[in-house]
């Protein structure tokens, strides 16, 4: 019997069919450019590619806040729904 770990077991072709974005090659990467250009269309990109960039930097700009500022804000929030309870 051949196990998965002997060195006579065959690779199979998909073993890596499942890789990350991140290791998608060249041509993988044109085919997806190509269908977000015909969905969104080639006047759309710039200003999509601007959202998607002020996204980040809010993102960025969140991550870089202290954990006061955020736990105060929660505090505060909260302190807000009690207010808007009806009295009985």
């Amino acid at each position: 019997m051949v196990g998965p770990r002997s060195p006579h077991a065959r690779s199979s072709p998909h073993a890596n069919a499942m890789t990350p974005i991140a290791f998608a090659g060249p041509t993988e990467l044109w085919i997806v450019l190509a269908i977000v250009v015909v969905i969104f269309g080639a006047r759309k990109l710039p200003e999509l590619a601007r959202a998607m960039g002020s996204s980040i930097t809010q993102f960025k700009h969140g991550l870089k806040e202290e954990p006061g500022q955020l736990e105060e804000g929660a505090d505060g929030d909260a302190d807000e729904g009690d207010t808007n309870k009806e009295e009985g």
